[in-house]
């Protein structure tokens, strides 16, 4: 970078100061003086660059430039010796490397804009059921249920596995876990940051168990009509729910856990009715627990 126009300018210094020593009250007769000036090329005198008297002598030059005796119309040197006072100050301010680049002015040990980093208050994962909810073995009605939560429990939260809506929680009063289907809770606490987890294979099911205990009731009339009243015991523990036949035909699906069935119908009066239940699955139909009756 250049330095600003005229710092330091040996032919302003010249011309200012060769003025000063045709004035007829300027005069230097001290050592110190012959030693700031130097007789230049073109026949003025220049002052001696360096030192840190350059200052003190250019600041005492612009106030006596204005108050030494003598002609008092003759402004335009008083003026020049105010300029070279200027220019010089100003280019004191500029770094001693002569490029113009200012003196660095930045604190000691300053490293820049600091960066606040706010970590998140964890607190424990947790799941509050809204209805009763079945915990099982792997997301999906296939898999075995392992504990029901009812309405109002909280069970911690150990796993989620979102692609199916279901957290894996710890059951009550132990370290083992189940899966439950979030649809009917609610999560709070540090929810996001329990892993992901991959669900186990789907069981291969067998067929349920067939009902046991069954037994039956009826009535009939004079008018041809019979009521029948059927129950048992359900034993399977994988079904999906209980089918009732009637000679053969199925006159009823009832869901997993039923243990009853009733219905009125119209026969002729030696008619026999055989009926028949069994539970079902996926995988396929249980035997079939018949009964048999007539109204003879």
């Amino acid at each position: 970078m250049n330095r600003p126009r005229d710092s330091r300018n040996p032919v302003i210094l010249n011309r200012a100061l060769s003025k000063a020593m045709q004035s007829k009250w300027h005069t230097f007769p001290s050592p110190l003086s012959l030693r700031l000036f130097r007789k230049t090329p073109n026949g003025g005198y220049g002052i001696k660059i360096g030192g840190h008297f350059l200052l003190a002598f250019l600041s005492l030059l612009a106030f006596t430039a204005c108050n030494f005796p003598g002609d008092t119309g003759d402004t335009s040197l008083q003026q020049e010796a105010a300029t070279i006072v200027a220019l010089t100050l100003s280019a004191q301010s500029i770094q001693g490397d002569g490029t113009g680049t200012p003196a660095n002015t930045s604190m000691p040990g300053a490293t820049g804009t600091a960066t606040v980093t706010i970590t998140p208050t964890y607190s424990v994962p947790m799941l509050k059921v809204n209805e009763s909810t079945n915990c099982r073995s792997g997301p999906g009605q296939a898999f075995e249920i392992l504990f029901t939560f009812l309405p109002g429990a909280s069970a911690e939260i150990v796993g989620s596995y979102p692609q199916d809506n279901y957290w894996i929680v710890k059951m009550p009063g132990s370290q083992k876990t189940c899966w439950i289907w979030g649809e009917y809770s609610t999560a709070s606490g540090s929810h996001w940051t329990v892993p992901s987890m991959t669900p186990p294979a789907p069981p291969t099911l067998s067929p349920p168990a067939s009902p046991s205990n069954f037994r039956y009731n009826y009535f009939c009339t004079l008018a041809g009509e019979v009521t029948t009243d059927l129950t048992w015991s359900d034993r399977a523990t994988n079904e999906a729910g209980y089918r009732v036949f009637r000679n053969g035909t199925l006159v009823a699906t009832l869901p997993a856990g039923a243990t009853s069935y009733s219905e009125t119908i119209s026969i002729n009066i030696n008619d026999t009715l055989i009926y028949g239940v069994a539970s079902f699955n996926s995988t396929g139909t249980s035997t079939q627990s018949t009964i048999s009756f007539s109204c003879k």
